[in-house]
């Protein structure tokens, strides 16, 4: 946590390919990599989220199943089906969290859902239009002894997302206070 605290301070240099291009276009550097301006709570909410979500979540265990401990941690062989089940998890929740963070940071305009928009996921994730029958899906539940509830898969992905990253920020904000002031990070 203080990681990233540290990160998110002006002046803190950014480790060499640390951020991805969705970030490097929305996060002003100096010439010599180091962050140069005071980052905005949505700046520090995309950067905690691509780093938390995608790179995490996403590109080290969703994206690596084998190496995650899925699988009998090594030991046994997903097959093709699994592989696929976890590419289209991180699919939808690289998407869905994209999505958020074009809202927050653009206004709304999707810029990182279109294809190669993140290129470094190449053809590691599944495209929107492939994704599209699953995470752009409106349900309805019914369960017993309760009137049918209706469900829209994407808006609860983006209010779980906002909720995860607003709590994420916070107590990354909170560890933050405890880096004393011009300590290397």
């Amino acid at each position: 946590m203080q990681f990233l605290a540290g990160l998110l301070r002006p002046g803190s240099h950014v480790p060499d390919g640390f951020f991805l291009s969705y970030e490097l276009e929305r996060v002003q550097l100096s010439t010599y990599g180091a962050i140069s301006a005071n980052l905005s709570p949505v700046q520090k909410r995309m950067v905690l989220g691509m780093y938390l979500i995608i790179k995490v979540i996403v590109a080290r265990i969703l994206l690596n199943p084998g190496k995650s401990g899925f699988g009998g941690g090594g030991t046994m062989k997903l097959g093709d089906r699994s592989l696929r089940n976890f590419k289209l998890i991180a699919s939808v929740i690289t998407h869905a969290t994209l999505d958020y963070l074009d809202d927050i940071t653009n206004g709304g305009r999707r810029t990182a859902s279109e294809p190669g928009a993140v290129p470094e996921f190449g053809d590691h994730i599944f495209t929107r239009k492939e994704v599209g029958p699953v995470y752009m899906t409106a349900y309805t539940v019914s369960l017993p002894g309760q009137p049918p509830r209706q469900g829209d898969f994407h808006r609860e992905m983006l209010d779980a997302i906002h909720a995860l990253l607003f709590k994420f920020s916070a107590l990354v904000e909170e560890a933050g206070k405890l880096i004393p002031p011009g300590s290397p990070v």
